[in-house]
C-alpha cells in the first residue's frame, strides 16, 4: 500500500485488544523484547476526525489505510510504527488493537525461468535477474537493462530497470514514461505485473498495433522491484522466497516516507535519505520523466497528487486531468471485474490528501520536484497477492496499463530550439491562468532534443515559453482535445550576444579544488581552459588542480549571435602540502618501538586514517611498550604563508583626510584573517576600525591607539566569504592618509580576496595599505600509514626417525609460520614435516630455522646413517631395463604377487622425484622418466614390510 504494512491475504491474522490502560504491558513484551528494531508494529484504532490524522498522527506513525466507520461516527485507521514511534503514539492515549503477524500462507516460488511461463508464481531473486537479462538478450533492438542501484546495503541485490523503445539507444522526441513497483517490499502484485508487462510489450511488438504504436512513440521505463531488501527479507538462501517480506528496507526505512516533501522539507521522516532513495532521485533527475505511476497493495484505489495537501489547502492545477485519466483506468479495469477498485471509494479514485495526508512520498516528490505526472495505484486489497490470483490481476489491469502509457503521448507537446543554432534548449512551459506557483505544475523541455510534454484537460490555452538568456514567447489559442496531441514547436531567440563572466573560489586549497561560477549572460555553450591543460564544457565546473602553482583561467561563452571570452591571468594560486615519508619499525615480542617520518611542515601522528586522536607531533614517535602490531597515520601540516594585498604604500600623491564618508570596498572568496594593515596618521590618537558587510552591518571592530606617522596596526579580523564588504575608520576626524594617485584597482590575491575600489566617485584609496592576509588552518596532507610490527618469536624444535637411509622429521616448533630445513648433505626443504633420503652412510648435521614475520629461531641435531639398502631377498629377482634409459624403462619383479609395491625415485641429493603404487606384481611395470635430467637416480621398491634400492642412469 502507498502507506503501510499489513498482510491480509499472505498471512494469517490474529488480533489482541490492547487499550490505553494496558499499553505498558505491550511495550515491555512486544516493543522491548520480542520486536527487532527494524520491524514495524502493526495496529489499528479509531478517531473521530481526519484532522487528528492529518495534523498529528501521520507525523508520528505511518498511516496505512483510513476508512469511514459504517455509522459515520469517525474513521478506522490502520497503521504501523517502529518501537520509538509507537512510544510516541502511546502518549496520545488512543485505544488500539495490535495486528499480530503469523505464519505466511504458501506462495509458489519459481526457481527457474521456465517456471515463470504462466506468470502464476513469484520468482526467486536469481530468476528475476535472469528474466531481466533475457529480455535484453532476446530483444536487443527494443530493450536495454539499466541499473538504478548497483548494490543494495546488504550487497545481495540490485535495483534494475528495463528501457523499452523501438530505438532503444537513441534519444528522440518521445515522452519518457516510468512504471515502478514494490517500494514497499511486501506489496508485490505490481512486481509480477511489471515483469509480465515488459514481456508483453516485447513479444507483441510488430504484431499488435497498439503495442507497436506505444513502443514507436514513447520511451518506456519499467522497474519491477524497487525494494528487493524488503521483498526478499529474511530468506534463506538469500533471495529464495518472499514469504517473509516486509514493508521497509533492510535498515527499517519506509522508502515511501523518505523523499523530499514540498511541504515538510527535505527529510520529513527525520532520517537521512536511504541509498535506495538517493539512487531513485539521481535516476529521476537524469532521465526527465514526463509521466509515471508507482504500484502498491493493501487497497484497491487510484491515488493522485497531492499526498501532503488536502484539496482545500492546495487544489492541484491538474485535478481535472487526473480525475479523467484515473477514471479511465478504473472503467477499463471494471470491464473485467465490475466491483474492482471499490473497497475504499465507490469511484475508485481519490486525491491522496483527501484520503489521508502523508509526507515524504515518492508521488509528491516526482510531481513537485521532477515535474513528472505520477500517481499511486493500489492494485489489491491484499498486500501480497496469492499466486493463484496473479493472472486475474493481470487481466484486470493490463488494458488500463497500456492506456495509461498511451496518455503520455497526448497533451500539448513539441520541441523548443534555439532560433540561431537549431539545437534543443531547456525551457520552462507555463500555461497562463492554469499553472500554479504553489504546486510546481509547470514543466520543462528536456535535452538534448528539447522536447516537452504538457498534460491537461481539453480546452484552449495561452502558453508562455521562457529560458534564461532568451526572449520569452507566448502562444495563445492553443486548442487541446482529450485523448489527443496538439503539436507546438517553438523557437526562442537569444536576448543578445554573450558576455563572458566568471568567478572561481578555491573551496579546498589543500586539495587544489576550485568551484567556478559562470555569470555569463545570453550564452548557450561554454569552453573552460583551466591553465593546467584541462578543459570543460560544463556551465559551472568544479576542477581539481593536480599540483601547486599559479594558474591562468579562460572562459569562452557562445551563442548563435556570437562569442566572447574572459581571461583571468595568474588568477588562482594553489598551494598543496606534500605527504610525509615514513619509516616503520618491527620487533619480536612486546617492547619499545621507534617510528619516524620526514616532511616540510609539522608532522602530526594519529591513531586512525581519518578523525581519531592526535597521539604525537614531530619527526619521530617512540612507543615505550607495544604488545600488538599497530598502524599509525602521519600527516604533514604546513602553514600557508601570510600574503599581502592592497596598495603597498602612499606613493603617488594624496593628503590627510578627515571624514568617514568614504571607504575601501572588497570581495572575499575564501574565508581569511585580516591580520594587519599599514596606516599613515598625522596625529597620535585612538581610532576605531570596522569590518562591514555589504549591507553596512558591523562584522568586526577594534579601537587602537595609532601614533603619528607610518605604523602597522594589528586587526585580526575574521573575514567571511562575501562581496561588497568594506573596511572603514569610523572615528570622527580620522586624520589618516588618502591616496589620490598611483592607484590601480583591483588589488587581489587570486582565489581569496580582491580590493575592488571605493564608494567615492573619484579614484581614491582610503587609509589602509598593505593588508596582511592569513589563511586559517593551513594545509594538511593525506595521512600516510606507518606500521609498528610486533612479531611473536617462534621456538624451533624437531625429532626424527631413521629407517635405514630414510629419515622422517617431525616438527615440534611453536609459533612458526614458515620453515627452512638443511639436511647436511646439500639437500633442503620448506615442508613442515619433511622426509629425506640419504644415499651414503655418515653423520649429518640437520638444521631447522623457523620464521614468524621478522622473528626466527634455529635448532640443530645430528643424524647418523649406518645402512644404505635393505634385505635383498624379497626383491632378489627384480630386473630393471634398459639401463641406462632415455625415457621408458620396465621393472620386471620376477615373482608374481598380489601385494602392492610402492615405486619411489630419488635424485642423488635425496629429492623425491617420482612415486607410484603398483597394485600387484603379476605384470611388469612401465615407468617414464623422459622429463628427468641426465644423471643417476635411486629407485626404492617397498611394501608394507620390506624395501630395496636400485640405481638407474638417465641419459640424454
Amino acid at each position: 500500500m502507498r502507506k503501510i504494512f499489513l498482510f491480509l491475504g499472505a498471512v494469517a491474522i490474529s488480533t489482541t485488544l490492547l487499550t490505553a490502560q494496558n499499553q505498558t504491558t505491550f511495550q515491555n513484551q512486544t516493543v522491548g523484547s520480542n520486536m527487532p528494531t527494524q520491524q514495524s508494529i502493526n495496529f489499528k484504532f479509531t478517531v473521530a476526525t481526519k484532522t487528528q490524522i492529518n495534523n498529528d498522527l501521520t507525523h508520528i506513525i505511518s498511516i496505512d489505510n483510513v476508512k469511514t466507520l459504517p455509522d459515520g461516527s469517525g474513521f478506522e485507521v490502520w497503521a504501523y510504527a517502529n518501537p520509538a514511534q509507537f512510544q510516541t503514539f502511546l502518549s496520545r492515549n488512543i485505544p488500539y488493537q495490535i495486528i499480530t503477524k503469523k505464519a505466511a500462507k504458501a506462495l509458489t516460488m519459481a526457481t527457474t525461468v521456465a517456471a515463470m511461463a504462466y506468470w502464476d508464481a513469484y520468482p526467486t531473486y536469481s530468476v528475476y535477474e535472469q528474466l531481466m537479462t533475457n529480455f535484453a538478450a532476446n530483444y536487443p533492438a527494443l530493450c536495454d537493462i539499466d541499473t538504478i542501484l548497483s548494490s543494495t546495503p546488504s550487497g545481495n541485490y540490485r535495483i534494475l530497470v528495463a528501457k523499452l523503445s523501438h530505438n532503444v539507444n537513441t534519444a528522440e522526441n518521445e515522452p519518457q514514461f516510468f512504471y515502478t513497483s514494490s517500494i514497499h517490499g511486501d506489496e508485490t502484485t505490481g512486481y509480477i505485473l511489471m515483469l509480465r508487462l515488459i514481456n508483453y510489450l516485447l513479444s507483441n511488438y510488430g504484431t499488435l498495433p497498439k503495442v507497436t504504436n506505444l513502443m514507436n512513440n514513447a520511451e518506456i521505463w519499467i522497474c519491477p522491484l524497487s525494494n528487493p531488501e524488503g521483498t526478499y527479507y529474511n530468506s534463506t538462501p538469500v533471495g529464495s522466497t518472499i514469504v517473509n517480506s516486509i514493508r521497509e528496507n533492510l535498515a527499517g526505512v519506509d522508502l515511501n516516507r523518505n523523499y523530499p516533501d514540498p511541504l515538510a522539507g527535505q527529510h520529513p521522516d527525520g532520517g537521512s535519505w536511504a541509498p535506495e532513495t538517493q539512487a531513485f532521485m539521481t535516476f529521476a533527475t537524469k532521465h526527465h520523466f514526463n509521466m509515471s505511476a508507482n504500484f502498491h497493495g493493501g487497497a484497491e484505489l487510484l491515488n493522485f497528487p497531492w499526498d501532503t495537501w488536502t484539496t482545500p489547502l492546495n487544489p492541484n492545477a491538474d485535478d481535472a486531468w487526473w480525475r479523467r485519466v484515473c477514471t479511465a483506468y478504473v472503467d477499463s479495469a471494471r470491464l473485467v471485474t465490475p466491483t474492482y477498485f471499490s473497497d475504499t471509494y465507490a469511484s475508485g479514485i481519490t486525491e491522496g490528501g483527501d484520503w489521508y495526508v502523508i509526507t515524504g512520498g515518492r508521488q509528491d516528490y516526482m510531481n513537485y520536484f521532477q515535474h513528472c505526472r505520477e500517481q499511486t495505484i493500489e492494485l489489491d486489497a491484499e498486500k501480497t497477492t496469492q499466486t493463484q490470483n496473479l493472472n486475474l490481476k493481470w487481466n484486470q489491469n493490463y488494458h488500463s496499463l497500456l492506456n495509461y502509457i498511451q496518455e503520455s503521448t497526448y497533451g500539448v507537446r513539441g520541441i523548443i530550439t534555439d532560433s540561431c543554432s537549431g539545437l534543443g534548449i531547456k525551457a520552462k512551459i507555463w500555461v497562463n491562468a492554469y499553472d500554479q506557483t504553489n504546486d510546481s505544475s509547470q514543466v520543462y523541455s528536456a535535452l538534448p532534443v528539447g522536447n516537452y510534454h504538457k498534460y491537461m484537460i481539453a480546452g484552449t490555452y495561452s502558453i508562455t515559453y521562457s529560458a534564461p538568456g532568451y526572449n520569452s514567447k507566448t502562444i495563445t489559442g492553443v486548442a487541446l482535445a482529450n485523448g489527443a496531441a496538439t503539436i507546438r514547436n517553438i523557437q526562442l531567440s537569444p536576448t543578445a550576444a554573450p558576455d563572458a563572466q566568471f568567478t572561481g573560489v578555491i573551496t579546498d586549497n589543500c586539495a587544489g579544488t576550485v568551484q567556478f561560477t559562470n555569470t555569463s549572460a545570453s550564452s548557450t555553450s561554454f569552453l573552460w581552459k583551466f591553465g593546467d591543460g584541462s578543459t570543460s564544457t560544463q556551465t559551472n565546473p568544479i576542477h581539481t588542480y593536480p599540483v601547486s602553482g599559479t594558474y591562468t583561467v579562460k572562459l569562452y561563452a557562445t551563442n548563435c549571435k556570437g562569442s566572447d571570452s574572459l581571461v583571468r591571468t595568474n588568477y588562482l594560486v594553489i598551494t598543496m602540502t606534500t605527504a610525509p615519508t615514513v619509516t616503520g619499525d618491527a620487533r619480536c615480542d612486546a617492547g619499545a618501538v621507534n617510528l619516524s617520518a620526514s616532511g616540510a611542515g609539522t608532522l602530526n601522528w594519529y591513531d586512525a586514517p581519518s578523525g581519531g586522536n592526535l597521539v604525537n607531533t614531530g619527526t619521530s614517535y617512540s612507543i615505550p611498550s607495544l604488545s600488538t602490531t599497530t598502524t599509525y597515520y602521519v600527516a604533514n601540516s604546513t602553514a600557508t604563508p601570510n600574503q599581502y594585498v592592497g596598495k603597498p604604500d602612499s606613493v603617488g600623491g594624496g593628503a590627510m583626510y578627515n571624514t568617514t564618508t568614504y571607504y575601501l570596498l572588497f570581495d572575499c572568496s575564501t574565508a581569511v584573517i585580516l591580520k594587519s594593515v599599514v596606516v599613515y596618521a598625522s596625529t597620535t590618537a585612538s581610532r576605531t576600525i570596522t569590518l562591514n558587510s555589504s549591507t553596512g552591518a558591523v562584522l568586526s571592530t577594534t579601537t587602537v591607539s595609532i601614533p603619528a606617522g607610518m605604523s602597522t596596526v594589528a586587526l585580526n579580523f575574521n573575514v567571511p566569504v562575501g562581496i561588497g564588504m568594506s573596511l572603514r575608520c569610523t572615528s570622527t576626524n580620522p586624520n589618516m592618509y588618502r591616496s589620490s594617485g598611483g592607484i590601480t584597482f583591483p588589488y587581489s590575491i587570486a582565489g581569496k580576496i580582491s580590493i575592488t575600489g571605493t564608494n567615492a566617485s573619484a579614484s581614491r584609496y582610503y587609509f589602509f595599505y598593505n593588508w596582511e592576509i592569513e589563511t586559517p588552518g593551513g594545509c594538511a596532507s593525506a595521512r600516510v600509514p606507518v606500521v609498528a610490527t610486533i612479531g611473536t618469536t617462534p621456538t624451533a624444535g624437531f625429532s626424527n626417525i631413521v629407517s635405514l637411509n630414510t629419515v622422517n622429521f617431525t616438527n615440534t616448533s611453536t609459533n612458526a609460520t614458515s620453515y627452512q630445513w638443511t639436511f647436511g648433505d646439500g639437500g633442503s626443504s620448506s615442508s613442515p614435516n619433511p622426509s629425506h633420503l640419504y644415499t651414503t652412510t655418515g653423520n649429518y648435521t640437520v638444521q631447522l630455522i623457523v620464521i614468524n614475520g621478522n622473528c626466527s629461531d634455529t635448532s640443530t641435531q645430528q643424524v647418523v646413517i649406518t645402512t644404505v639398502g635393505v634385505d635383498e631377498n624379497l626383491f632378489s629377482k627384480v630386473a630393471i631395463y634398459p639401463n641406462p634409459v632415455l625415457g621408458d624403462f620396465t621393472i620386471d619383479f620376477g615373482t608374481r604377487s598380489t601385494i602392492p609395491v610402492i615405486v619411489d625415485i630419488y635424485s642423488m641429493n635425496g629429492q623425491l622425484r617420482y612415486t607410484k603404487t603398483i597394485s600387484n606384481t603379476l605384470e611388469p611395470a612401465n615407468i617414464n622418466i623422459a622429463s628427468f635430467a641426465a644423471g643417476v637416480y635411486a629407485i626404492r621398491l617397498s611394501t608394507a614390510t620390506d624395501q630395496k634400492y636400485f640405481r638407474i642412469f638417465k641419459s640424454n
